[in-house]
């Protein structure tokens, strides 16, 4: 991860450091993945510590920007978002926000996941500082 990504990443609300190993405690959706060559949890950075008016949980996916700058990155992308399909429909009660520090960055992500119909997933939105 690059430095600024980290250091957005270290912003999010929700997120917990180690004290002793100096390392993230993140939250993540554990998963039956259909698919064993890929991981069975998805890693987030952090979470509301309010919990929504349904009763549900927002987990928070801090990103400098979506890698859809070409074709091979929109597919692991896509690859993603339909993991993180999988585990919240696996683990109901939570929701996933991706949270972008500039608002060109927040609306190119809510334009390329609108458009492969994954805004019933990931919501976005732009960070507020």
């Amino acid at each position: 991860m690059k430095k600024a990504a980290r250091k957005f990443a270290a912003g999010t609300e929700g997120g917990l450091d180690d004290i002793i190993s100096k390392k993230s405690a993140v939250p993540a959706f554990r998963y039956d993945n259909p698919n064993p060559k890929t991981p069975n949890c998805i890693k987030l950075e952090g979470f509301e510590a309010q919990v929504a008016a349904d009763g549900s949980v927002t987990l928070i996916d801090a990103k400098t920007k979506l890698a859809i700058f070409h074709r091979g990155a929109q597919g692991s992308v896509l690859k993603t978002l339909e993991r993180l399909r999988w585990a919240l429909a696996q683990n109901p009660g939570y929701k996933v926000v991706y949270e972008f520090p500039t608002e060109s960055s927040a609306e190119a992500a809510e334009e390329f996941i609108r458009a492969n119909r994954f805004d019933g997933i990931v919501s976005v939105r732009l960070r507020s500082d």
